[in-house]
């Protein structure tokens, strides 16, 4: 809101959930159709704390959130930015499955 929102009307958000067996992965993909992200805004600012584009009203801190609850379950954070496309960021969080055996 803060960003990707920030002066647009119409804000869609468009999650996505599947399961990449190949890398036994759960797949949560989120889409919005906000701004795309900054050119030369690199994915290391995106998760490090306090970093923001110039114009952005938001505090930073987004990011190394989303980063930090990834960490802690042994996920992957990617994000695609693709600003011709009508959903122009994607923010992909893959999680480990986790089964547990029982007797």
């Amino acid at each position: 809101v803060e960003h990707g929102f920030q002066g647009k009307k119409g804000n869609i958000i468009r999650p996505t959930i599947s399961n990449d067996y190949n890398s036994s992965m759960h797949v949560i993909e989120i889409s919005n159709n906000g701004r795309p992200i900054s050119e030369g805004f690199a994915f290391e600012k995106l998760i490090t704390r306090g970093e923001k584009t110039s114009d952005s009203k938001g505090s930073g801190m987004g990011g190394a959130d989303i980063k930090s609850i990834i960490n802690h379950y042994n996920g992957v954070l990617e994000l695609e930015n693709n600003p011709k496309d009508e959903f122009p960021v994607t923010y992909i969080l893959k999680f480990p499955f986790h089964i547990e055996r029982t007797l």
